[in-house]
């Protein structure tokens, strides 16, 4: 196949280039391949050129892009193109190519007026002009009408739109102008005229005196400082180096290349005034530093020379130095391209395959800017590789082959792929073994430390929870498979590995597509990807706010608007926004929903001059952000208290609310009034109507739509000083209606009490008023809610009854002695306090290794608050006081532990405890583990085979066993009096450092850095202390004292056949697992607390610097430094 092709040079044998079409005028840009059944393509701004039903452009049959007429307007033919060739093998692209369409516009810079008064200024003049043409525009210069000739020494125009004027006289005065004209549209454009005027000087002096003198300059262009050109290869450079001055200067040019090659190079002759050099189609060599030297001389000054320098860079376009090589490689397989280019400035590399941009993802990656890498490689990888180099200055390409070769061993695809969507995070893959994959499927070898497969339930593999397949290296796999996966618009490719048809892909990101394929693989190939397969994760809760714009309207008052949550972090559809505000510190706050199109909303009710918190929260099917966010803080202006409060009064009539107000007091004077209301019910009216009204007015008309709506009214007066305190009114339409209470404002008192007080805002004789409180707690259970009347003019209440640590809503109403009632306030929002947790629940052990023993749990089914951590206890002396056992803290995020350096032939009893703000939850029961000798029991085997050689002991053999055992003996002695010395420096240690960790780093669970609990239970429900023996001898009554009693394990380790029978090299012990486990980032101290009746602990756990224990102590009712807590102290 690759024979066919020929060199890369070939594919596109006449390539695209940049051009200028007319418009209304025919154009081609020029494509054509020698590939053979090749097929052309052409893309318009990186889309697909459409030209079916298009009779205005069309393909030629060499490939080339005819235009029958040029369009030049906006969405016109001017633009970026490339041709792509397509054959049977693959597709090539050109380079990119713009076209441009032919204009001329109007000059945007004009000569200026120039007045010549000196005899310096005599010696040259400048004139300069400017138009925008594409191609560039040819530009003369006319004098007084007529065109100046080029080859008059007095007239410079090397330089297009420039004119420079040499030894200026009076006849040199007039109008000039520039003449510009585009020659591929055959159209002239004029410049404006600039007048040059030349006054007479008197120059009777001597010309040789010193007062006729003037100091050299240099005139416009003036570049004292370095001033750098950038031109490519090929292009012509004029620099102009232009200077006045009695006697005139004389000018030349050196040149010193930026090789470094430090000497000067004159470049041209001598001359005077003006100099301009030109270099003509310039390369790399030609960069340096040029410097124009002028010299005047006779001027009785010193000669000091001046010059100029420029700087030019002569940029490269990219050259391809090492292209990249043709390759025929089997499936599954990883290959290299590479591509090294070279040129000034350092050109970018892009890779293309069949005629498209590649996408670089996890399977597809480019390396080091030279290197493309396609591993795990596919059927659909076979083509043309392009390596495209490109910098501003040009592009330049370079091509290759893959050719993808079939294996006789190759296994058919997957077929049957599908997916289901499980969560925000889990899509299920599934699929089947092709019914024609080959036969005598080769094995693959695995290894167990070298191939991760998972284990699955029922058939599903859990990509988080994967195990290693524990077998030995005889065992064999049949196949495996690999799951690929990708953001289905882009991004990194990821893959796993299963033995299964099923697997759960984890940790993917909420509310996203995603495309799978599935490959197999046995012992000796695999497989072409299957068919793919696209599904969308479920949507994940909000990970951001909105951000809020916050402002008063009136002293009572909130404006709140806020912009759509973005995309990429709302995880979903926002179904709703909730919008919350509370006053600065107060424990409890207002809620308010509003549906997903709603952006603005407007707060009333609130208290004048205080400061107010506001929030809002955008919701998605799985719920608002699990993250706690910022308030917006914001203060309210305070109310005049010298203006007046209007008396509103109103009508119903005929679809019409007639408002009227007075103001009692009219000697004192405002500037206007403030009306705002809305609708409270039925098209629940996010927003207030505001309306500014001269202070001669006194009535206003709304129109209702609905005998049900009901209105909020708010006016007041307003001035320069501040505005005064609102009138408020509740208006419905079909009845006499009060306004319901504002500013409730809820504190919780105790784990089942709440304070609730309230405002009327109707201004009627409070002692008449009773006030309904409806509330219900929120959870995800459907709560009913429970409704309590007041007695007669109260304004605060208490709940009692309540749900430790439970949300709830709260609304209030208000009725008057007539049965007049008001709609519900707003509802608001607060929590009951924290109690203590209850029973930690499922409690199991299991001996992980020949000294360690793993504890699991599960959080209590009523935390009654938030866990802040757990207390583990344990011993091995059942008959000892609970407060002599080891005690060990745990973080609140892990639900384990791990005891290490414990005895495996001695039998260990457990307790767990839960605790949160509020204090200690009660203990569980006991638990124990079953020693782990007695597990492990192998059978002792009597018989010996007939050959087996006979056992006899020599003398010399008996005498070392004796003297071992002496020097074994000698050793525990040491042992035992090191350990009691050290006991005794480690408890002097503590007196000196109490958070000093003592311990070797040896030690098993070393559960370092533990801070104990301090609990003030003083307000709090009753906790069972650490060393209540009453309630733990409760849970040991008889056979069913131990939970458990099978040694809390679901499996043995190990059965009680011969250790022999087992393929012991997968059997690994981890010694001290939990002295390598990094508790959430904590830094707790290790604590041994001494309890009162002796001592909490031991050092038989091998854990000695472990051991804490509970205390009660009065204070604040809150965990202080307990260890749980994120906030460590220093």
């Amino acid at each position: 196949m690759t024979a066919d092709i020929g060199s890369d040079i070939t594919w596109i044998t006449e390539p695209p280039e940049d051009g200028v079409a007319v418009r209304s005028k025919p154009f081609t840009l020029q494509c054509h391949s020698t590939l053979p059944n090749a097929t052309y393509l052409w893309m318009y701004n990186n889309r697909t050129l459409d030209l079916v039903n298009d009779s205005r452009r069309q393909i030629l049959p060499n490939g080339s892009l005819f235009f029958k007429t040029v369009v030049n307007r906006k969405g016109g033919d001017a633009g970026s193109y490339r041709c792509i060739v397509q054959t049977p093998t693959g597709a090539v692209s050109s380079k990119t190519v713009t076209l441009l369409t032919a204009v001329i516009h109007d000059f945007d810079v004009h000569p200026f007026n120039v007045t010549v008064s000196s005899e310096a200024s005599r010696s040259v003049i400048r004139f300069n002009c400017h138009v925008n043409s594409v191609p560039l525009a040819t530009i003369m210069w006319q004098k007084n009408g007529v065109v100046l000739s080029s080859n008059n020494n007095k007239f410079v125009t090397k330089v297009p739109g420039v004119l420079y004027i040499k030894q200026v006289n009076e006849d040199d005065a007039g109008e000039y102008r520039c003449v510009g004209k585009n020659q591929l549209l055959n159209k002239t454009k004029y410049s404006e005229v600039g007048h040059l005027v030349v006054n007479k000087i008197n120059i009777s002096g001597s010309s040789g005196s010193q007062s006729g003198l003037q100091k050299l300059a240099f005139i416009s262009p003036n570049v004292f400082n370095t001033n750098v050109k950038y031109v490519t290869e090929g292009d012509n450079v004029t620099f102009e180096c232009v200077a006045t001055g009695v006697p005139i200067p004389q000018l030349n040019w050196s040149f010193i290349n930026s090789t470094g090659y430090r000497h000067n190079t004159i470049l041209n002759d001598e001359e005077t005034s003006v100099n301009i050099l030109s270099l003509t189609r310039v390369s790399s060599k030609d960069s340096g530093t040029y410097t124009c030297h002028a010299l005047q001389s006779m001027t009785g000054w010193p000669d000091m020379p001046r010059a100029q320098n420029f700087r030019l860079e002569v940029m490269t376009p990219p050259n391809i130095i090492v292209p990249p090589e043709t390759q025929t490689m089997p499936i599954a397989n990883t290959i290299r391209f590479r591509c090294v280019a070279e040129g000034n400035p350092t050109p970018n590399i892009t890779w293309y395959h069949n005629g498209q941009r590649l996408k670089l993802n996890g399977r597809i990656k480019a390396k080091s800017k030279q290197l493309l890498l396609v591993s795990n490689t596919v059927s659909s990888d076979s083509g043309f590789y392009q390596c495209f180099a490109s910098n501003q200055y040009g592009t330049v390409w370079a091509g290759a082959m893959l050719n993808i070769s079939s294996s006789p061993f190759e296994p058919s695809p997957p077929i049957n792929i599908s997916c289901r969507t499980l969560s925000s995070s889990q899509i299920q893959v599934s699929w089947r073994k092709s019914p024609t994959d080959i036969p005598d499927d080769p094995p693959i070898l695995v290894r167990d430390d070298s191939t991760q497969l998972g284990s699955s339930h029922s058939g599903v593999q859990s990509s988080s929870s994967s195990a290693t397949v524990s077998t030995d290296i005889s065992n064999k796999v049949s196949r495996a498979y690999s799951i690929h996966y990708m953001p289905t618009d882009g991004g990194e490719e990821t893959q796993q590995v299963s033995v299964n048809h099923s697997i759960i892909v984890e940790k993917l990101k909420p509310y996203k597509n995603y495309t799978f394929y599935v490959r197999v693989y046995n012992g000796r190939s695999g497989s072409d990807q299957s068919e793919k397969v696209t599904c969308k994760t479920q949507d994940g809760a909000p990970q951001t706010v909105p951000e809020l714009i916050v402002t008063p309207l009136s002293p009572i008052s909130l404006h709140v608007e806020w912009a759509a949550i973005n995309v990429n972090l709302a995880n979903g559809a926002v179904t709703q926004y909730q919008v919350m505000w509370k006053r600065l510190h107060s424990s409890s706050n207002y809620i308010h929903f509003l549906p997903n199109d709603a952006r603005q909303y407007t707060i009333t009710g609130l208290k004048p001059g205080e400061q107010y918190e506001v929030q809002v929260l955008g919701a998605t099917q799985n719920g608002l952000p699990n993250i706690d966010f910022s308030w917006h803080l914001i203060e309210l202006p305070s109310i005049n208290p010298i203006l007046p409060i209007p008396i509103l009064m109103f009508s119903i009539d005929r679809s019409i609310i007639r408002l009227s107000w007075l103001v009692n007091d009219q000697s004192i004077k405002f500037d206007s009034f403030k009306l705002m209301y809305r609708t409270t019910s039925q098209t629940n009216q996010s927003i207030m109507l505001l309306h500014t009204l001269r202070s001669d007015t006194n009535h206003h008309m709304i129109h209702y739509t609905s005998d049900l709506d009901v209105y909020e009214v708010l006016l007041n007066c307003i001035s320069e000083s501040g505005e005064g305190k609102s009138a408020y009114r509740t208006i419905a339409v079909m009845s006499d209606m009060l306004s319901p209470p504002s500013q409730i404002e809820a504190v919780a008192t105790s784990l089942q009490t709440l304070n609730l007080s309230w405002v009327s805002l109707d201004f009627v004789d409070p002692s008449s008023l009773v006030f309904i409180i409806n509330y219900k707690p929120i959870s995800n259970f459907s709560q009913n809610s429970t409704t309590i009347y007041t007695d007669t003019g109260v304004f605060s209440f208490e709940l009692a009854g309540l749900k430790p640590y439970s949300l709830y809503e709260i609304k209030i109403a208000v009725q008057d002695k007539n049965n007049r009632k008001s709609e519900f306030s707003q509802k608001i929002q607060i929590r009951t306090l924290q109690g203590v947790p209850g029973i930690v629940e499922q409690i199991e052990l299991q001996w992980i290794n020949t000294s360690t023993v793993r504890i699991t749990w599960v959080e209590p089914i009523k935390s009654n608050g938030v866990i802040m951590g757990y207390y583990v206890s344990y011993t091995s002396e059942l008959h000892i006081p609970p407060t002599s056992w080891i005690q060990l803290n745990v973080s609140r995020h892990k639900n384990s532990l791990d005891l290490c350096d414990l005895n495996n032939n001695t039998q260990y009893f457990f307790m767990v405890r839960a605790a949160t703000d509020a204090g200690f939850g009660p203990q569980s029961g006991i638990y124990t583990i079953t020693p782990l000798t007695t597990l492990i029991n192998p059978p002792v085997n009597s018989k010996y085979p007939a050959n087996s050689p006979a056992l006899y002991m020599e003398d010399q053999q008996l005498l070392g066993i004796v003297i071992g055992c002496v020097i074994g003996v000698c050793c525990i002695l040491i042992c035992t009096t090191s350990i009691v010395l050290k006991r005794q420096c480690v408890k002097a240690e503590r007196v000196r450092d109490p958070q000093q960790n003592s311990m070797g780093t040896d030690v098993a669970y070393c559960a370092q850095h533990l801070r104990p609990f301090t609990i003030d239970h003083d307000h709090h429900e009753e906790s069972v202390p650490l060393n209540d023996v009453n309630y733990i001898t409760r849970h040991i009554d008889g056979r069913s004292r131990y939970s458990n009693n099978m040694s809390g394990m679901a499996l043995p380790l190990l059965d009680q056949s011969n250790p022999g029978d087992h393929d012991i090299t997968n059997v690994h012990i981890i010694e001290n697992p939990q002295c390598t486990v990094d508790v959430d980032g904590y830094d707790v101290d290790s604590l041994l607390s001494e309890s009162a009746e002796g001592g909490a602990g031991t050092e038989e756990s091998g854990c000695s610097d472990q051991l804490a224990k509970s205390h009660k102590g009065g204070g604040d009712s809150s965990v202080v430094d307990d260890g749980f807590h994120e906030h460590v102290v220093s």
